[in-house]
């Protein structure tokens, strides 16, 4: 009979290491469930006419009946999101703090023609449809990025630090800044005149109808595609102006 006293206090031993290995297991799965947790919260927003967005939120835009923003979060509440409307521009950013391991995705409605469109601080804007407009001015920088399809009558470009402007569309004329390795990607917009300053490591591309005006120094590189009636090249330091 003594055999037999042995094998069960083994089998209970071995059924409570099951039982911890259990509970440790399940406690991870709940532990990584919550964090991994999303948060939604639908926003009703008044009219607006510029955007900015930094802090790594990423944002997509639609043109719509109504002003509004959809925000879902992973790892960080809503009410941590702000969208301040000052002036007319509506500002996305987060509440100070620090913050790891998060997301923030915004889906944002729109009613009235944009006219200011900024995105910084790794955060990210894209589009829905096409951005219409008389004027528009874009700005990237600090590794923002932005992808959008445009129909405007006058496009100014601002883009630096790492930032990158893509663009498809149309417009008639184009000025454009880019500095400090910016990069601004534009093949796909038909544009009839073009105004380039380029300048440490920056990079342009564009198509022209008639009329190319770029300066280009310390590295800075244009590249065009098209058959502009004018070319007026200015290089220096490096820089660099060709077609493509």
């Amino acid at each position: 009979m003594q055999p037999m006293v042995v094998v069960d206090c083994l089998s209970n031993k071995h059924k409570l290491i099951m039982k911890k290995i259990l509970t440790i297991l399940f406690a991870g799965f709940c532990i990584v469930t919550t964090a991994c947790a999303q948060d939604e919260e639908t926003r009703t927003l008044n009219a607006f006419q510029g955007l900015s967005v930094g802090e790594s939120i990423r944002v997509t835009l639609i043109e719509g009946d109504k002003n509004e923003a959809v925000i879902t979060t992973t790892n960080v509440d809503t009410d941590k999101v702000l969208t301040e409307i000052n002036g007319g521009d509506l500002r996305i950013h987060m509440e100070s703090g620090s913050y790891t391991n998060n997301t923030v995705e915004v889906v944002l409605t729109y009613t009235q023609a944009l006219d200011k469109i900024k995105v910084s601080s790794s955060g990210r804007i894209s589009g829905k449809g096409t951005v219409r407009s008389k004027e528009l001015y874009l700005k990237a920088s600090s590794s923002g990025r932005m992808e959008l399809d445009v129909d405007v009558e006058q496009l100014k470009i601002d883009v630096s630090s790492s930032g990158k402007i893509s663009l498809s569309g149309q417009t008639k004329t184009q000025v454009i800044d880019a500095s400090s390795s910016g990069k601004y990607h534009a093949f796909g917009v038909d544009s009839e005149g073009v105004r380039v300053d380029v300048s440490s490591s920056g990079k342009v591309e564009v198509s022209v109808g008639k009329e190319l005006r770029a300066d280009a120094s310390s590295s800075g590189k244009v590249v065009y595609r098209g058959s502009p009636d004018k070319v007026l090249a200015d290089t220096s330091s490096s820089g660099s102006v060709r077609r493509d």
